[in-house]
């Protein structure tokens, strides 16, 4: 009888041991990122894991000894040296992964949106809704345009299933911080609505690689405005025929039947042709005051410009570019 009782009790130790060594001690060797669409059971995560039984059975108990019923939705990484009972830990307190996603991969609200589906879930559809909803987006013309206002290009962090109308407020709160009291006077003193000084940035934006010369081609178009003159920005004829590369602009790529094609409409085009940073709204909003109307890039490389107000100058400077590119054999 005690020798029955003594192998029963080398037993259980064993398998307490056995199991403490496996929920306390047993690391994953495996680094893995998986993602969790909406609450599920711990059996039911577990079955797509790469782990050997041994950890994944060791995490299922260590789940039913914490209480962890379901595992919400989220992103969540397991490192190839954490324990079943740190993975429980990790997942009872929700430490999801940051999502970074820098939205000026794209160039339009609409596509920003598609962009926000794929990486922390919901439909496009419904951002776009709740954009609307929190900007409260009912004066636009065209409000698939304005949206792409709403944003500034940077690198943001988003949890994966975050909802629409969280990150609609976030960048709402993004949005009116930017439009202090001192941007606003210097925005009424341009004469233009945001929507417009937003435009003119993106525009700017396109237009140069150099930022230094940003507040002087915002400079030179607002004095095309106020001739008038057409702005004829090689940028919103790369944006109409989506040649986002093209170092070259051809005399019949100046006709392209767009409402964003600035060589044949009048003033600013209907949208923006890219998501923007901050620092070119501040370019627009303090631009250099000078008489530029006529700018060309320099046959140096530099991606620098020569700005003139003289007609013929600017001819001799856009036939040394010509030259320039011709000797690079650059067609388009």
């Amino acid at each position: 009888m005690k020798k029955a009782i003594l192998i029963i009790s080398i037993v259980c130790i064993a398998l307490c041991g056995f199991g403490v060594y496996g929920l306390w001690y047993k690391a994953s060797e495996k680094e893995i990122i998986f993602s969790i669409s909406q609450a599920s059971s711990p059996d039911e995560v577990t079955e797509q894991w790469p782990f050997d039984s041994y950890w994944k059975q060791s995490f299922v108990a260590g789940c039913t000894i914490k209480r962890l019923k379901s595992i919400a939705p989220g992103k969540y990484k397991i490192t190839s040296d954490m324990t079943p009972i740190e993975a429980v830990h990790m997942l009872r307190r929700r430490e999801q992964m940051d999502i970074f996603i820098r939205i000026d991969e794209v160039n339009h609200a609409d596509s920003l949106f598609v962009l926000l589906s794929s990486e922390i879930g919901h439909k496009a559809l419904d951002y776009q809704n709740a954009f609307d909803s929190v900007f409260q987006n009912q004066k636009a013309v065209d409000p698939s345009n304005q949206r792409t206002t709403y944003f500034f290009a940077d690198t943001y962090a988003f949890n994966f299933g975050e909802s629409p109308k969280k990150v609609a407020t976030r960048f709402h709160s993004f949005y009116k911080s930017f439009w202090n009291e001192d941007r606003e006077k210097a925005r009424k003193e341009m004469g233009l609505t945001r929507e417009q000084v937003y435009i003119l940035a993106s525009l700017v934006k396109g237009e140069t690689k150099v930022f230094s010369e940003a507040s002087t081609i915002a400079g030179l178009y607002m004095n095309r405005l106020n001739k008038p003159m057409k702005l004829q920005c090689d940028a919103t004829v790369k944006y109409a025929m989506e040649l986002k590369s093209a170092q070259r602009i051809l005399n019949r790529d100046l006709q392209i039947a767009s409402p964003f094609n600035t060589y044949l409409i009048d003033g600013l085009p209907p949208g923006p042709i890219f998501i923007t940073e901050k620092k070119y709204l501040d370019a627009v909003l303090h631009f250099e005051k000078h008489d530029y109307i006529y700018m060309c890039a320099q046959d140096d490389g530099s991606g620098k410009h020569l700005f003139t107000s003289s007609f013929s100058e600017h001819q001799n400077n856009a036939k040394k570019y010509q030259r320039y590119l011709n000797g690079l054999n650059i067609k388009r």
